[in-house]
């Protein structure tokens, strides 16, 4: 959709075009006349337009929220962004802290020291339970890669799908990381998390990546707010009639010729100046 100043300026520079090509026309009519034996004797028509006046008829349109040009800039920041997002997961979610949470079965119960069968050490009487960091590390890392991966850069973005793609990327990252065999996670407990709080989970998420993408979207619209537009027969049609407005230009033409200027150091330089 095009902006505002788009349409005016694309018109004033058509009607600049129009106006070199009719003086380029009248180049050609001069020398016609010049070279004709009655027609030297009359003036060269040439069409004047002190003053024009157009009515155009458009309707505003404000950009939709989450969509922009992803600049690297807010790919980078997007990133970041997401990076925090990732690692303090665990904490933030309390369903997903206690899916992460390791079980390894400890050694079963043997009998107490004696003489052939010396005390075990505390670490071997004891479950070992690995903290969710090293459950989550290495998925988390493959996410925020892949997502890395689907992130555009200078072009035109959509926030929604964005954040879709990212959320399933992340929920199939860790689901990885906990059916792997170092996890230690008991199935019956991954499968209670799908059947329960997985999709719930990936709603979540899925809001949270909008808004960080929406936001960084945001900040590289231009700061005259972007101004879009709607100008063609088929979109006004399509409106009602008290959206549609009347936009009334006035141009009035104003002539430049080229004229050499000496400069004091005595450099001449050519410049258009009014005529």
């Amino acid at each position: 959709m095009p902006g505002l100043a788009d349409v005016l300026g694309g018109l004033i520079g058509q009607i600049d075009r129009g106006r070199s090509q009719a003086d380029l026309a009248s180049v050609e009519v001069a020398n016609v006349y010049r070279n004709h034996p009655l027609l030297r004797a009359f003036p060269v028509p040439k069409i004047r337009l002190d003053q024009l006046e157009l009515d155009l008829k458009l309707a505003f349109a404000s950009p939709p929220a989450g969509r922009g040009i992803f600049t690297p800039q807010a790919r980078a920041r997007v990133l970041d962004r997401i990076s925090t997002l990732l690692r303090e997961l665990p904490e933030a979610e309390p369903d997903l802290r206690e899916l992460l949470r390791p079980e390894r079965p400890d050694r079963p119960e043997s009998p107490g020291p004696g003489p052939d069968r010396p005390e075990r050490p505390e670490t071997e009487r004891r479950a070992v339970e690995l903290d969710p960091e090293q459950v989550w590390g290495p998925g988390r890392d493959d996410a925020q890669r892949r997502i890395g991966d689907v992130l555009p850069t200078g072009v035109e973005a959509d926030a929604v799908s964005l954040a879709a793609a990212a959320s399933t990327i992340v929920r199939g990252a860790l689901l990885g990381s906990v059916v792997r065999q170092e996890a230690q996670v008991p199935i019956a407990r991954v499968r209670a998390f799908i059947a329960r709080q997985a999709d719930e989970f990936e709603d979540r998420l899925r809001e949270q990546l909008r808004v960080i993408l929406e936001e960084e979207i945001a900040r590289e619209r231009p700061g005259d707010g972007g101004l879009e537009v709607m100008i063609t027969a088929e979109e006004l049609h399509a409106l009602p009639p008290d959206k549609v407005t009347s936009v009334r230009l006035t141009l009035r033409e104003s002539d430049r010729e080229w004229t050499s200027i000496e400069e004091a150091e005595g450099q001449v330089t050519d410049r258009l100046v009014p005529h």
